[in-house]
């Protein structure tokens, strides 16, 4: 049987629950592989997240031997950057080439502020209008909308990673 093919890429999804948590390893001739990180959470109200996301962000730096060269956030759902505040201590021992975010998370974008205040707002109302709905006895409605916030992150205000 002939030797396979070197692989071209992997790719490792960190089983955590619901979210997104993707290792992509590229090798390169003569060097270390390149390593990319994109995304690291997991939905809020998962059992025991932060004790969950410690554990895997301890296996990825022990994969990727504490050294990532790109680490992408795709967006700032919970269920996709969680981990990085979860397991704030552990990316801190992972040296990082480069952070690729979307435009709308750079901080000198005047839009992407906008956008985002505008998003905290209406996250803002509809957090008010669930807490309205289980006044009135709307419970079931009321875990609904709550349900969907909750892609959101914790209530914050502003629905970033550092608020968690």
């Amino acid at each position: 049987m002939p030797d396979a093919a070197p692989a071209r890429a992997t790719v490792r999804m960190y089983r955590q629950g619901l979210g997104d948590f993707l290792l992509v390893t590229l090798p390169r001739a003569g060097q270390d592989p390149f390593r990319m990180l994109i995304d690291c959470g997991v939905i809020l109200g998962t059992a025991n997240a932060g004790a969950v996301m410690t554990r895997l962000v301890t296996q990825l730096a022990t994969d990727v031997n504490h050294k990532l060269d790109v680490v992408v956030m795709t967006h700032h759902h919970w269920d996709h950057v969680s981990g990085f505040a979860q397991a704030k201590a552990v990316f801190e021992t992972i040296e990082v080439g480069e952070v690729w975010a979307s435009w709308i998370d750079d901080p000198s974008d005047a839009q992407g502020r906008q956008i985002l205040g505008t998003h905290a707002q209406a996250e803002t109302a509809l957090r008010a209008t669930a807490l309205h709905m289980q006044g009135l006895g709307m419970d079931d409605t009321a875990q609904q909308l709550e349900s969907l916030l909750a892609f959101r992150g914790p209530a914050s205000g502003t629905g970033t990673v550092d608020d968690g």
